[in-house]
């Protein structure tokens, strides 16, 4: 949705949710929570007991034994970190007030990490605790990261003024595309996009123009609540009424792209998700991208374990994610702007985002949000040619001075590095068609 010439909204053009050809599978809108629950549930119906997840527990302390490092035999545990067990009351986050509703703000950039505030309350009350050791750790503990201040790495990049609401709501309007993903651009008042949920929710990303960082950077978060953000909504969506009888949950943020310095420490403490990467969430990524992280890391962690593979393939897990992370940034910079500005009036306007740009831009959003734009470089995993650091983010990761390169000459629209595509295919011995469906590890070679 567009401004016309008169300023009123229009429906200026459409784009499919998924691109064709790109998978059997369409894609969906879930609820974070959801999908957490489908993986507690089978480890839970799966590992017979023997694993669960443990909520509400904060790490206070990480020791790292650096002469055993590099000893990756099945008797060397370099690793120590101290657990603290927070109680029910401890770990249920503050919510804002003036408002009874659910609201995500704790994880919001707008307000500051209170992980060492949570262990000092913890420790006046006499807190449980333990200790572990561990042959790797693995922080994903989000865009505050406390593994990530332990190692002393960083997250570089900038802030930028664009602050936006978030609300989950049962929407009363006379808007038509409600029930549609779609972006609403206005002429003045900023930008609003509409994500359909479950159980008749509508997830709302609006622009809050009228929210400006102070001297420090930063929002004054006490003047966001949902009846700011559902006003700002109103003022975009404008002639269309909008409000709602329930709101489920809401929560604001300021647009930044961060990538880290590092994804990992010796090949023995390594991060993923938010605490190496943090962006807007139109791009669809958030979650994403973390769990692409962690399936990179997951396996060759479960075959270096098992001395199935060697230690040295943990270090393509840098070369190939931060590359992705610092891709994805790069686009995440480009679309957050194009989203957060004022449409241009015509072609003569320089200082107004082109809608055919953001047109284009919306759509290769889909291929970062499908997981299909990943493309890895040549390294000991991956049979390329070329140079391993310039094609990864700079880290050596070739196995030796002879580099093995694949016959990319076979089988032209199988892209090495890349996930292996889908296409249906004729069973010669029974004449039933299957799709062909790779993962990740299918154009990889295993030393």
């Amino acid at each position: 949705m567009n401004p016309g010439e008169d300023g009123t909204l229009r429906r200026s053009d459409r784009v499919p949710d998924a691109i064709v050809g790109l998978s059997r599978f369409t894609q969906i809108v879930l609820h974070q929570g959801r999908i957490e629950r489908f993986f507690l549930d089978n480890i839970k119906k799966y590992s017979k007991d023997s694993l669960r997840v443990e909520r509400a527990v904060l790490p206070e302390t990480l020791s790292i034994a650096e002469e055993s490092c590099d000893d990756h035999s099945a008797d060397t545990y370099p690793l120590k970190v101290h657990l603290r067990h927070l109680t029910e009351d401890e770990a249920t986050p503050a919510q804002s007030n003036g408002t009874t509703i659910e609201d995500g703000l704790f994880r919001s950039n707008l307000v500051d990490d209170d992980t060492d505030d949570l262990i000092a309350q913890s420790r006046a009350n006499a807190g449980c605790t333990e200790v572990v050791r561990a042959k790797y750790v693995v922080g994903c503990d989000g865009a505050h990261s406390w593994t990530r201040r332990q190692l002393g790495f960083q997250l570089e990049g900038e802030p930028t003024d664009f602050i936006w609401g978030v609300l989950d709501v049962i929407p009363v309007t006379d808007f038509p595309d409600i029930r549609m993903r779609c972006a609403v651009h206005s002429e003045s008042s900023g930008s609003l996009m509409v994500i359909p949920r479950e159980n008749k929710l509508v997830r709302l990303y609006i622009q809050l123009t009228e929210i400006k960082p102070d001297a420090s950077g930063r929002a004054d978060r006490s003047k966001i609540t949902p009846d700011t953000i559902i006003k700002a909504a109103q003022k975009i969506i404008a002639p269309y009424k909008l409000s709602y009888e329930y709101c489920d949950w809401w929560t604001a943020y300021q647009i930044g792209q961060r990538v880290g310095t590092n994804f990992d420490y010796r090949s023995r403490v390594f991060l993923a998700g938010d605490a190496v990467h943090t962006h807007s969430p139109k791009a669809g990524q958030g979650m994403n991208v973390s769990m692409q992280d962690a399936f990179n890391l997951g396996w060759k962690l479960a075959l270096v374990v098992k001395g199935v593979a060697q230690a040295s393939v943990l270090k393509t897990y840098q070369s190939e994610r931060r590359r992705i992370a610092q891709d994805l940034i790069n686009f995440d910079h480009k679309f957050s702007r194009l989203f957060s500005g004022r449409p241009a009036k015509d072609v003569l306007d320089e200082s107004g985002v082109s809608m055919v740009e953001f047109k284009e831009a919306f759509v290769k959003g889909n291929m970062f949000a499908s997981g299909l734009s990943v493309d890895y470089g040549a390294s000991m995993l991956v049979a390329k040619g070329g140079d391993a650091a310039e094609q990864g983010d700079g880290t050596d990761v070739s196995s030796s001075n002879t580099q093995i390169i694949g016959k990319q000459e076979l089988a032209t629209n199988i892209k090495l590095g890349m996930r292996f595509p889908s296409y249906k295919v004729l069973n010669q011995s029974d004449a039933r068609p299957w799709y062909v469906l790779g993962n990740e590890v299918a154009l990889r070679h295993l030393d």
